[in-house]
């Protein structure tokens, strides 16, 4: 997968296909056959999104669950074979076909 993405853009470009964004990328990942896009954190707490190989976007993350909503998630991750977002110091892991948050941990 050929990804074009730069800090601070609101675009891609994902083999060739140029997607807008609604807000500033923060960081991006390749994950297998899927691109993860963390955006600015000012966007939205469902700030990660994921495109596939054609630059369709596949999903957006589901909000954190907290009772006291903050920024949303700061960084995305590929150690040890998962797709781990981070907010507020927990760990989200994600199931990188559908989005979902399967698990997650709070490093003490």
């Amino acid at each position: 997968m050929e990804v074009i993405a730069n800090r601070g853009d609101s675009s891609i470009t994902i083999n060739g296909k140029t997607i807008d964004l609604p807000a500033s990328i923060r960081e991006g990942l390749v994950f297998g056959n899927i691109y993860a896009v963390v955006l600015d954190v000012k966007y939205s707490m469902r700030n990660v999104f994921a495109f596939d190989e054609e630059g369709n976007q596949i999903w957006t993350i589901e909000e954190p669950d907290f009772e006291v909503k903050g920024v949303g998630y700061a960084l995305v991750s590929g150690r040890s074979g998962k797709l781990i977002a981070l907010c507020r110091g927990v760990q989200f892991f994600i199931d990188p076909k559908t989005g979902k948050i399967y698990d997650s941990y709070f490093d003490k």
